[in-house]
């Protein structure tokens, strides 16, 4: 086992630059998000593994007592999604087969032989 360090003045300053340098990481908001790709709120909420109710409070009329914001969790989620998705719809579909082609080829490389006749 490795033994403990000392945790000094200069690590902690390091952690206070380091989170002063870092843009914070993206966000989208559900209604953003759904504007910008055809989705049900049902999909929403499964593609983010919370609840259908929770989806339809955050759509909820601004006066509604049922109305509830996503957290900043979710918000981040959604635009790590939508650059996904986007990055994908973008990619030429030759370079996708190319990756198809390899990605088939490690499984193949990467699975136990078949069994053999006994």
């Amino acid at each position: 086992m490795l033994a403990q360090r000392e945790v000094r003045a200069e690590h902690l300053e390091l952690v206070v630059r380091y989170i002063k340098s870092v843009p914070p990481p993206p966000r989208m908001e559900p209604s953003e998000f759904m504007a910008r790709w055809a989705i049900t709120q049902e999909q929403l909420a499964d593609l983010l593994g919370v609840s259908r109710s929770a989806v339809a409070h955050w759509f909820s009329a601004l006066d509604s007592k049922h109305k509830r914001n996503p957290p900043e969790s979710v918000k981040r989620q959604l635009a790590e999604i939508n650059a996904l998705w986007s990055l994908y719809e973008n990619e030429p579909e030759h370079l996708r087969q190319a990756w198809e082609a390899r990605r088939l080829r490690i499984l193949k490389a990467s699975s136990p032989p078949p069994d053999g006749p006994s």
